[in-house]
């Protein structure tokens, strides 16, 4: 066997990665991303990878089904441990008295929301969008059933 050091080990080889698995990402899920921001660069390069390159294509998907515009931003690098978990829409509807009513939408309506557009990032591949969730594939399937999700948009994709 040939060794190879961590990723941790290697972050000069964060960067060619990170974009590899952009471009094969946004490509699979028809999204015309292009490039990394350079805080999102900061934030890759400065997490520990112990999941290794694993857990770099992992974070790399679910930033590009959370990413809205052609480039990633930090604020939709999901790494685990790390204040950086945040999304793109929690900086933007944090409540004050000028807050839009559209913006305070109840817990249940937004978690509709998110599982819908993680269902439609992943070509409504259910197994692939109860891990990027953190469910189970049961949990999932209940969610679904409860906010009537798929009805015709995708229940031929669903995956077994």
């Amino acid at each position: 066997s040939i060794p190879l050091p961590p990723l941790r080990e290697r972050p000069e080889d964060i960067e060619p990665l990170a974009l590899h698995f952009l471009r094969r990402f946004a490509t699979r899920m028809a999204k015309e991303i292009y490039s990394i921001s350079p805080e999102a660069l900061v934030a890759l390069q400065s997490y520990g990878w112990p999941g290794n390159v694993r857990e770099l294509e992992n974070v790399m998907e679910r930033a590009v089904i959370l990413t809205g515009g052609s480039s990633v931003q930090a604020d939709v690098i999901p790494l685990r441990g790390s204040a950086r978990t945040v999304r793109a829409t929690d900086s933007a509807s944090a409540v004050s008295p000028h807050t839009p009513r559209a913006v305070m939408l109840p817990l249940e309506e937004i978690e509709r929301q998110h599982i819908e557009m993680v269902l439609k990032g992943t070509g409504y591949h259910k197994s692939r969008t109860a891990e990027i969730l953190g469910i189970s594939r049961r949990t999932l399937d209940r969610r679904i059933e409860d906010f009537g999700l798929m009805d015709g948009q995708g229940a031929g994709n669903a995956d077994v």
